[in-house]
């Protein structure tokens, strides 16, 4: 059974060494550098739409009360659970 299953894998194994590329090199004629994507290529304008009427807490929230209210205790039991 063993030698049955090895050379069953030995033939898969040759016929997918027979579809890989002989040379690595025909790939990197395509390859393009960090600059063709960045900035120049990648839409930011979805970053850019956090516009102060989106804000599901209203203009009149203040951040840092509401900080100020948290119990730090609770929160940390919170976190190590």
């Amino acid at each position: 059974m063993l030698k049955k299953s090895l050379s069953v894998a030995v033939v898969a194994a040759l016929g997918v060494t027979a579809l890989a590329p002989l040379t690595p090199a025909v790939a990197q004629d395509n390859m393009v550098n960090n600059s063709y994507w960045w900035p120049n290529r990648l839409d930011l304008s979805p970053l850019r739409m956090g516009a102060p009427q989106s804000s599901p807490l209203g203009s009149d929230f203040d951040y840092a009360e509401a900080f100020e209210s948290l119990d730090m205790d609770a929160l940390k039991a919170d976190l190590v659970q």
